[in-house]
């Protein structure tokens, strides 16, 4: 008998693994208590003029782990203990290494499940270090991502989206920026064509991030002598020059930071200024996404604080450490006075804090990083100085809800950087959406952790998380109760067609390799029966269903185990 070619069915379940949930403990109102507690051991005790900090899980044990970069000497590489304690990696390529280091970021460049570690230098070559799991590395002899110097901003950024991280470099002594297209064999090829890559000036940092919504990561470059840049991704590998007067004129720019400030679904910018002390006060600039390509300069606070003077700002980052749903931004200034820290109120303004260690501290500070290294569901701050010690800050909490989730891309990158999580929850009786971009490298040389959190306020749960990856798959999860830490995988895309010789079906199933499917089939979209388990060596899945030729439509789905 002739055979009936089955349909396919092209939607995917992804798999969603709770690895940990957490209680927490009430201690008051939050501004009745301190907010932090500043952590004198492990990373809050490194001495080593830190100029970069980045936080990544590089060994899968579901708590992340530290890097920070030293302008001189050896750097320091933390392993998390997962009991609220680091212990400091003092062998291997990452921690034996001695440079001028400034920027880093953790990410996964060849997919194989565990991030890798890229360090910029500004006397030395850079480095590239490749994850081997097991808690090991190695240098990458790959010259053309290492050969330069002056290289203090570093991001990885899937700009084509093709499922490989690219890496951006800034360049601090030459007008030449640096961009390396990922070309998924462990190698890169340097891309020359841009004026993004040639515009002049002196570039401590960069900032990507997706500000119209269409699924193509865009770059901001802050500029320290000149007009800072905004460059919209037209695809395609081309970028167009945003002409917003209001974003592009001089601003002595040391960084900058997107975030979801006011929760309407687009990313904000956040600049820190005046990078050279001894000048005029040059005040950070603060600019609100209208959603339709314009930028709004905001000349309250956080902008213009009046503390704010003789050059002193140089990182930021977004973070809404007290988890009622709306970021907050922390400041590090780098001439001996506080840092600033300024809370959401979640009407459009913020309220400076003043009564909490982290924004008491006078140092020399430089790089910041969010991240919630104990798995509380709190987002802790690590905040490097390039004189004294260094600043960790764990997060006293509060009895505000949250989740937090680990991505895992198979078609995406692995790393899932450029993916979007939106949730919609109800906080004190109002229903709204929060937005949260997972990026490859924040602020001025530093990393918040990959881990996506949010937080939900007194709402118990999040009606709805909707999930973007950058492959342009759309995932959602509804009713998602509060105080999780999931690991959600991106769902495996089956193609649209499939071959059937002698009661052999053949699946083509997109994802990284390692992958384990249940494959499933039904009749009738209702029942389902696993047909066989296995693991995705080569795209290719192949398995003898003998019911193929006989069932009038035929549907097969890969479920991720």
């Amino acid at each position: 008998m002739s055979m009936k070619k089955p349909h396919l069915t092209l939607a995917m379940t992804a798999l969603m693994l709770p690895l940990a949930s957490f209680m927490l403990l009430t201690v008051g109102e939050l501004y009745a208590a301190e907010v932090f507690t500043r952590v004198s051991e492990g990373p809050g005790s490194g001495v080593g003029n830190t100029r970069g900090a980045a936080w990544g899980d590089y060994d899968n044990d579901g708590f992340i782990d530290l890097f920070a970069a030293t302008a001189g000497g050896k750097h320091f590489l933390y392993h998390n203990n997962t009991n609220g304690s680091f212990s400091r990696v003092t062998n291997g390529p990452v921690a034996e290494v001695s440079s001028v280091g400034r920027g880093a970021a953790w990410s996964d460049y060849d997919n194989d499940g565990y991030l890798d570690l890229y360090l910029g230098n500004s006397e030395q070559a850079n480095k590239l270090f490749r994850n081997n799991g097991a808690g090991s590395f190695a240098a990458v002899n790959a010259s053309i991502v290492t050969d330069s110097v002056g290289v203090p901003g570093v991001t990885w950024v899937d700009y084509d989206s093709d499922g490989y991280v690219d890496l951006f470099r800034t360049a601090l002594f030459n007008p030449l920026q640096r961009l390396h297209r990922n070309r998924g064999n462990g190698t890169f090829t340097q891309i020359t064509q841009g004026a993004f890559l040639t515009a002049q000036g002196i570039y401590v940092s960069a900032a990507w991030g997706d500000f119209n919504n269409d699924g193509r990561p865009d770059i901001f470059l802050p500029n320290v002598t000149g007009p800072n840049y905004l460059y919209r991704n037209n695809g395609g590998g081309s970028f167009t020059r945003v002409g917003a007067p209001v974003l592009n004129g001089n601003s002595n720019a040391a960084s900058a930071a997107w975030g979801d400030y006011d929760n309407d679904g687009d990313l904000d910018l956040f600049v820190t200024c005046a990078a050279n002390t001894g000048q005029e006060s040059w005040p950070n600039l603060f600019y609100r996404n209208d959603g339709s390509n314009n930028f709004i300069r905001i000349t309250s606070l956080p902008a213009n604080d009046p503390e704010n003077k003789g050059g002193a700002s140089m990182g930021c980052s977004w973070g809404d450490y007290d988890n009622d749903g709306w970021l907050d931004l922390f400041v590090a200034n780098r001439s001996g006075q506080n840092d600033f820290l300024y809370h959401n109120n979640g009407d459009g303004t913020f309220t400076k804090v003043l009564d909490s260690v982290a924004v008491k501290d006078a140092a020399a500070s430089w790089a910041v990083a969010w991240g919630d290294y104990d798995n509380d569901g709190f987002l802790d701050l690590f905040v490097g100085n390039f004189e004294g010690t260094n600043f960790l800050y764990h997060n006293n909490t509060n009895d505000n809800q949250w989740l937090k989730f680990r991505l895992i891309g198979t078609q995406s990158n692995r790393a899932a950087i450029g993916a979007k999580v939106r949730v919609s929850s109800t906080i004190n009786g109002r229903t709204f959406w929060q937005m949260r971009e997972v990026f490859g490298g924040d602020g001025t040389m530093g990393q918040n952790s990959l881990h996506v959190h949010i937080g939900l306020g007194n709402a118990t749960n999040a009606a709805l998380v909707r999930i973007e990856w950058p492959s342009g798959t759309v995932q959602e999860l509804r009713d998602v109760r509060a105080k999780q830490f999931l690991t959600v995988t991106e769902p495996a895309r089956l193609e649209s067609s499939i071959t059937m010789t002698n009661e052999m079906v053949g699946l083509k199933i997109k994802s990284w390799k390692g992958f384990v499917y249940d494959i499933e089939a039904s009749n009738d979209l209702n029942n389902w029966t696993r047909q066989t388990t296995i693991t995705n060596e080569a795209g290719l899945i192949s398995f003898e269903d003998p019911l193929a030729g006989e069932a009038e439509q035929r549907f097969y789905r890969a479920v991720g185990k």
